[in-house]
């Protein structure tokens, strides 16, 4: 969780780096976006809950699937590779 959690700034950083003008904004609707997905993710991984750890092992599997499903998918399939100009 804690290296989670490093990674998480680091992307929003990433992500918020071509609106530079604007990074205020965007990082406030960025950090709203992730505390609404954050909630509803939660939300529905507490509802499967039935007194077993099974909903909160799969709900950490399927979100870490689908967040790696969505970087590829975000950087094209080039994970980790500098940007053209960079």
């Amino acid at each position: 969780m804690f290296f989670f959690g490093l990674s998480m700034g680091n992307f929003g950083a990433i992500a918020i780096e071509p609106l530079a003008a604007l990074a205020g904004t965007a990082a406030s609707v960025q950090g709203f976006v992730v505390v609404l997905g954050g909630t509803l993710i939660g939300l529905a991984i507490g509802q499967a809950f039935d007194g077993s750890t099974i909903p909160m092992t799969g709900g950490f599997v399927t979100a870490g699937i689908l967040s790696i499903v969505l970087i590829l998918w975000t950087e094209r399939g080039r994970l980790f590779h500098p940007l053209m100009g960079a």
